[in-house]
């Protein structure tokens, strides 16, 4: 995998190239914002959810507050309508990509993101409960899902009541 040094105040990796166990490379993702909780495609909206997020006062107050989530926001945007732009980006990381070789691909993830109230964008993940349920929220990364060492961490902090109990990350 290679990825560029993220911004220090927006945590998203930007463009990034993983090979697969195939041989082929991937290169992505870019983070544009979805239009409600299960929008997989560009031109899904759910109003209900869009409406939410609109209405959060962290929303816009990340918006007017953080630049840096601006610009990249935009750069982002830029990357879904332009893939000469998205090549640019990518090649910077690594030469002899060409433009040509560049195939869109279907292959899209919802990557969560808190934001609190004051517009700061939530780093670490989150761990809420009710009286069944135990809830993991601002995932923020689908290979800490998917590693063992989270699965036993995890695990562990569950009691045999199967209720959450506090643990430190590490």
């Amino acid at each position: 995998m290679v990825y560029a040094v993220p911004h220090p105040k927006v945590p998203f990796l930007g463009v990034h190239l993983t090979r697969t166990v195939a041989g082929s490379v991937l290169i992505g993702p870019n983070a544009v914002p979805a239009f409600g909780r299960e929008a997989y495609k560009w031109n899904q909206v759910h109003l209900r959810d869009l409406a939410e997020m609109a209405s959060h006062k962290g929303t816009w107050n990340a918006l007017l507050r953080n630049r840096a989530l601006v610009k990249v926001a935009w750069n982002e945007l830029r990357h879904s309508y332009s893939r000469r732009h998205f090549w640019r980006e990518a090649s910077r990381l690594v030469d002899g990509l060409w433009l040509d070789e560049l195939a869109l691909e279907s292959q899209v993830g919802i990557r969560p993101q808190l934001i609190r109230s004051n517009g700061e964008l939530v780093d670490d993940l989150v761990i809420e409960t009710t009286a069944h349920t135990i809830h993991v929220l601002n995932v923020v990364s689908p290979g800490m899902t998917s590693a063992l060492a989270f699965a036993k961490w995890f695990s562990g902090g569950i009691n045999s009541q199967l209720e959450w109990t506090e643990r430190a990350f590490g």
